[in-house]
């Protein structure tokens, strides 16, 4: 019975040991990700400055006007669609009620 115990116990420490490993390596590899290459942008070189989208825009995220208009377009047309289609649906049940009236 305590060779089994001791064997249980020699098993048990070897995981352990496994798990400490893989998540020490774990931590190691993502706070290596995050100081160099991520999403920051030479954060740490403003000053504690909040530039907010103007450090992206330095950086080379631009703003274009053109993807507004675009945007804006977009929902103005989609927005007409709508409406043609509520006219239209409107225009058919009224088309559709005076048949019926036309019949009877």
């Amino acid at each position: 019975m305590r060779s089994k115990i001791h064997t249980l116990a020699k098993g048990m420490s070897t995981l352990v040991i496994l798990f400490v490993l893989v998540f020490g390596a774990s931590l190691d590899a993502n706070a290596q990700g995050r100081s160099r290459g991520g999403r920051n942008w030479g954060r740490s070189h403003n000053r504690g400055n909040h530039y907010g989208w103007t450090r992206g825009r330095r950086v080379g995220q631009q703003r274009r006007a053109s993807l507004r208009w675009r945007r804006r377009e977009m929902r103005r047309d989609r927005r007409d669609d709508r409406r043609d289609r509520r006219h239209d649906r409107r225009d058919d049940r009224r088309d559709r009620r005076d048949d019926r009236r036309d019949r009877n």
